[in-house]
């Protein structure tokens, strides 16, 4: 009996060691904190991620909507009749080199990685690649001075025409002295406009983009800002030469030589 007692108390010694054992293998209980840690960072992540991937996406439609605007007037100035072959180089250089730097600017925006990087580079497109502030308006200057080359040409050929008029009529001994004067007029009104339309060409062949300095920026603006002045003048001198030669047709009226119908175009 007492044999007995002992082996099971022998026993239950013995399993006790098991129990602790198996209470010491429960895992530790993990911190909330520590379980939201990761999941925090993950969205921070996620959320830079998302906003690069916007900002790539709306700095290549800008850079795509520049170069396509920057094609268009290439072609467009290629077309023009009144530029000399060495304005239409100095622009289409320009432009160039404009759509090779929007070019590899794309491919830098679309490569960066980090968000502060790919903010200055997005920033770069509408501040280093002025086209809306610098190429477009100067090729509306050049574009407005080759439609003036040509009404000017016309303005010519027409005073020639006038000239031969009022020499007939000196020949058939009629008075043109009034007619010569407005004829004069005439022809200082279409030199003009000639000097006018290309100095304002001349004003705006060579400039390039500012790059984002206040200074260029200034420049090319009162640039600009002459270059229509000009134009406005030479377009008003056509004006006043289409009056002119009203004047040179009344002093033929009656019986005096008859008159080309034609009058200079007026630029608008």
């Amino acid at each position: 009996m007492i044999t007995k007692k002992i082996i099971v108390a022998l026993a239950i010694s013995l399993a006790l060691p098991v129990f602790a054992q198996t209470g010491s293998t429960t895992p530790k209980e993990v911190r909330p904190d520590a379980k939201e840690k990761m999941p925090k960072e993950q969205m921070r992540g996620n959320a830079s991620a998302e906003k690069m991937t916007q900002m790539k996406s709306k700095a290549n439609q800008e850079i795509d909507r520049r170069v396509e605007g920057l094609n268009k007037l290439s072609a467009k100035v290629a077309e023009m009749k009144k530029l000399t072959e060495s304005q239409k180089a100095s622009i289409a250089s320009s432009i160039t080199i404009q759509i090779s730097a929007l070019t590899q600017l794309k491919a830098k925006i679309e490569a960066d990685t980090d968000i502060e990087t790919l903010k200055a580079d997005v920033k770069s497109v509408t501040e280093a690649y002025r086209i809306y502030a610098l190429v477009l308006p100067q090729i509306e200057v050049v574009a407005a001075v080759d439609r003036l080359g040509s009404l000017i040409d016309t303005a010519t050929t027409l005073g020639a025409k006038l000239q031969e008029q009022i020499n007939q009529g000196v020949a058939a001994g009629k008075d043109v002295t009034t007619a010569q004067s407005h004829l004069t007029d005439y022809n200082s009104r279409i030199a003009d406009a000639t000097i006018q339309a290309q100095s304002a060409i001349t004003t705006v062949a060579s400039l390039v983009p500012d790059q984002g300095d206040k200074t260029k920026m200034q420049s090319n603006t009162q640039a600009l800002k002459e270059a229509r002045t000009k134009i406005k003048t030479a377009q008003q001198d056509l004006q006043n030469a289409r009056q002119s030669v009203e004047k040179i047709k009344q002093a033929f009226k009656g019986n005096k030589p008859k008159m080309g119908s034609t009058t200079p175009a007026t630029a608008r």
